[in-house]
């Protein structure tokens, strides 16, 4: 039995924020304790997040941190990283305050932002960390290393860094195999680049990825969407297995193929 709730949702969204007011109420009918104060959200059992993707993407960055097991509600569109389907939000609750659930765990990236040779910046990302050009609709030069050893170097639109579960998301769409989130790897996808050798490289979570920005105008780095740094000429950063999962709560033991043809049933083959 579950007695404390973390309580996370997009308030930019006004069904959301009823939607929380609901879950709220009957969660303390239920003797459960709700923490909507995510800074406070270390006593927690759970999180419930309700949003789309974004909103558990933000949630997970920084409740990683806590160890603390995420149940995502699909309050969006395509809600591929959320669990529950708004219709199957109470019964779904009854499992998750029963303890009948499961946990997935999931892997992150650690990205490390060099400036001048030295660290400026670190952070986190469920998803994927993405280097592009900015508004200048130009091209960039990227140097590309795994390990400390040369791995290519050539003009795009950008590159992405992504993990199994980030492979389903922006690194699909620029052409980025899908890997089943089981599987402990990380995942190179050039964006739109001017060769055609350039493909997208899948490499072990042990090595790590460094990108220098070595031309061009315009260059931004993005962590899961949400988070975005300008890069200058010189500029680089260091992406690596992260020391802290995302742990996903799974109620409906739905393979990883079931969900692919639930969520991308347009773009897979029948």
């Amino acid at each position: 039995m579950l007695h404390a709730i973390g309580l996370i949702f997009n308030n930019e969204k006004p069904q959301a924020g009823h939607v929380a007011d609901t879950v709220r109420g009957w969660m303390e009918k239920r003797g459960v304790r709700v923490i909507t104060d995510t800074t406070q959200a270390c006593g927690a059992d759970a999180v419930v997040v309700l949003g789309g993707d974004g909103t558990l993407l933000r949630a997970a960055r920084h409740q990683s941190l806590l160890g603390i097991p995420l149940l995502g509600v699909n309050l969006g569109h395509l809600g591929f990283l959320t669990e529950i389907e708004l219709t199957d939000l109470y019964p779904s609750l009854e499992k998750l305050l029963s303890g009948n659930y499961s946990l997935e765990e999931r892997m992150m990236l650690k990205v490390t932002v060099f400036r001048k040779g030295f660290p400026d910046f670190t952070t986190c990302s469920l998803n994927d960390t993405v280097i592009s050009r900015g508004n200048i609709s130009r091209i960039i030069k990227l140097d590309i290393s795994v390990s400390g050893e040369s791995l290519s170097s050539y003009q795009a639109d950008g590159l992405i860094i992504s993990t199994p579960t980030g492979s389903t998301a922006y690194s699909l769409s620029a052409g980025g195999p899908i890997v089943s989130p089981s599987v402990q790897a990380m995942v190179i996808t050039p964006i739109c680049p001017h060769t055609l050798s350039a493909r997208a490289t899948v490499i072990d979570p042990s090595e790590s990825v460094e990108v220098c920005f070595a031309g061009g105008i315009d260059c931004l780095v993005t962590f899961d969407g949400q988070e975005i740094i300008e890069l200058k000429p010189g500029d680089g950063i260091k992406v690596e297995r992260a020391a802290v999962i995302t742990r996903l709560i799974k109620l409906s033991g739905r393979s990883f193929p079931g969900l692919l043809q639930a969520k991308l049933k347009d773009y897979l083959h029948e």
